[in-house]
């Protein structure tokens, strides 16, 4: 399983270097709008880069429950809906409007939510009841980390959040709090530390698309320094989810 994860991971990486060099090459240009034939086939490239990047993780997924017992099981299905999810929330914030941002939120907002449900469902004849409060005590007590954390972020954030945009920030704030406690509680009870780090990863690269979205008209490129680093971690925590959250 190892050597399949590499395998997507050069593949997946490949694409958001791809990615990266056609949306720094827009900036460059001081604007993502397409408004030239040299900026569309940016645009298209950037747009390509990253749908076949969100293929690794995709293709990642198909390998694994393919490969184990857990492909007809409830929490492979949601991990594959929060997956698809994601492939299109991503493709969605190519867009600078707030309509796209608004989908791509709602698109990721929908993932966080299957994820949450794949990261704590445990099987009906899979887990006693020792086990089930073992996962509800830790999801709490790591609810009470993650949501100080977003709040923390949240405020940092909020004076540059247009107001429209409050609400639904607010809202995928919370969810990924939740996101994240039940992928640690999972984490915790399974002994699988992987996924920890790939929600925690998932909730770092957040970070770096609200700095980019919120503060890029202070920043050089737009911010482009943070894209540097948040969207390799992107890819990188749904790659280890795709592998991981079915254990």
């Amino acid at each position: 399983m190892s050597l399949l994860l590499t395998q997507h991971m050069i593949w997946t990486m490949i694409m958001v270097g791809f990615t990266l060099y056609c949306e720094r090459r827009l900036l460059r240009r001081g604007s993502q709008e397409v408004s030239s034939a040299v900026q569309k086939y940016d645009w298209w490239g950037a747009a390509l880069g990253k749908g076949l990047a969100s293929l690794g993780f995709l293709s990642l997924y198909a390998f694994t429950v393919q490969d184990t017992s857990t492909g007809g099981t409830l929490e492979a299905t949601w991990l594959g809906v929060a997956l698809l999810a994601s492939a299109i929330g991503d493709l969605a914030l190519i867009g600078q409007s707030d309509r796209a941002f608004l989908v791509g939120l709602s698109s990721f907002f929908c993932a966080h939510l299957a994820y949450l449900f794949a990261a704590i469902w445990i099987e009906s004849g899979g887990g006693a009841g020792e086990e089930s409060m073992l996962l509800l005590w830790s999801f709490f007590a790591s609810l009470s980390l993650t949501s100080v954390a977003t709040f923390l972020a949240l405020r940092y954030f909020w004076s540059d959040v247009p107001s429209p945009l409050r609400v639904p920030s607010a809202a995928y704030g919370t969810v990924i709090a939740l996101m994240v406690a039940a992928a640690f509680a999972r984490a915790y009870t399974s002994g699988c530390m992987e996924l920890a780090f790939g929600a925690f990863a998932f909730w770092l690269s957040d970070l770096a698309v609200a700095k980019q979205r919120f503060q890029g008209e202070r920043l050089p490129l737009r911010g482009f320094a943070t894209r540097l680093w948040g969207l390799p971690l992107y890819y990188l925590a749904q790659l280890i989810l795709a592998l991981e959250a079915t254990v």
